[in-house]
């Protein structure tokens, strides 16, 4: 999925406020990352309790989580995860389905969020 990467990511903690941010206008984008989602939940639970976002519970969907591409460091992994987010933001409508990086669709629900 890789398109060239920015020469510096910005800081991490500054990434999880703009992911909140753009969260807590809509919750409906979570389902903009796809596969890429409890990769992007467990990366903002280092910043955020469950008080802070109540959408940080514990649910998963293994199903989902086995399709996330692998990657050897956190920046690659959310460059790509930014860049699916946007592609879907773009094209998708916040669908709960989606064509993951293996071009097979996915349907992401995140019990923690209700839909």
């Amino acid at each position: 999925m890789s398109k060239k990467k920015p020469e510096k990511m910005l800081p991490p903690d500054q990434v999880a406020a703009n992911i909140r941010k753009v969260l807590d206008n809509k919750i409906a984008v979570y389902h903009n990352f796809g596969v890429y989602w409890y990769f992007v939940k467990a990366f903002l639970k280092k910043y955020y309790t469950i008080e802070q976002m109540p959408i940080l519970g514990s649910f998963e969907q293994p199903e989902v989580v086995e399709r996330m591409p692998k990657y050897d460091n956190f920046e690659d992994a959310m460059h790509d995860a930014l860049l699916y987010w946007r592609a879907n933001w773009e094209h998708n409508g916040n669908d709960a389905t989606s064509i993951a990086p293996d071009d097979e669709p996915v349907t992401l629900f995140d019990a923690d969020i209700g839909f």
